[in-house]
């Protein structure tokens, strides 16, 4: 079984030559600080998150080797794991408070509501049902998928599958997890600071330099000014543009 306190840190694989990104268009007036303003907030939360659900990685992997290593137990998808759907409830419960404690902490720093009117305004504003849709997609459903072809492949094989299996969750906890745990909390927090502007201001669309170039966040940080709630140049209200995307939407004056 595995151990998750032993288990090697690999989520940051070597690379072999450094990318450098163009510089970012920044609008006048978007003062940089707001980037260092977030990843005070957001850094804290991934590394809470990650420990989360690397756990409830480890949970499932656990409990299904001790499936596959059962020797009358039925191989398929369905009697190792509850359904996406269910799965994925799991996960958002154990992301929850960390998740919505980044886009709370986002919004008061634009608004002076109290953290409990917040925490209301952006269970309005669909960030639960985000973050979940971002389990499902980006983590649950293809490992379900993965899962379901190692055991077509395996034919019967318990060992083989088992071997397998082991190499498929190492690679979700060491390389996917962190792609998308990191993109759930920049989601979180560029969410929190859209809900927390005041709908009467302009708003404008800030690149970050460090994060990944996008020619599309380039045309939005162009287009300047925009009132609060309207779509820019690429059709979002609001980061996440992309997966990777570490833009945020600020009011001109900040």
């Amino acid at each position: 079984l595995v151990d998750s306190d032993n288990e090697p840190d690999e989520s940051a694989p070597e690379s072999s030559s450094l990318k450098i990104n163009p510089p970012a268009v920044r609008p006048p007036g978007i003062d940089e600080s707001v980037f260092r303003r977030r990843d005070v907030v957001v850094t804290p939360a991934v590394e809470a998150m990650t420990r989360a659900l690397k756990r409830q990685l480890v949970d499932d992997e656990n409990a299904v080797l001790v499936h596959v290593r059962a020797k009358r137990t039925s191989l398929t998808l369905d009697a190792m794991f509850a359904s996406v759907v269910e799965h994925t409830q799991r996960y958002e419960r154990a992301v929850h408070e960390a998740a919505i404690g980044v886009a709370v902490d986002a919004a008061r720093s634009l608004s002076d509501s109290r953290r409990a009117d917040l925490r209301s305004t952006i269970a309005r504003g669909g960030v639960v049902e985000a973050i979940s849709e971002m389990l499902s997609n980006d983590l649950l459903r293809p490992l379900h998928e993965r899962i379901a072809a190692a055991i077509d492949a395996a034919s019967g094989d318990r060992d083989a599958l088992a071997a397998v299996l082991r190499s498929l969750f190492q690679e979700w906890k060491s390389q996917r997890l962190s792609l998308v745990i990191a993109d759930i909390a920049h989601f979180t927090y560029a969410r929190g600071l859209f809900l927390g502007c005041d709908g009467s201001t302009a708003v404008c669309w800030a690149v970050d330099s460090n994060g990944p170039a996008c020619a599309d966040a380039e045309d939005n940080a162009l287009a300047g000014a925009t009132p609060h709630g309207e779509k820019f140049p690429t059709g979002h209200q609001h980061p996440l543009a992309h997966a990777g995307c570490r833009c945020l939407v600020v009011p001109l004056d900040k």
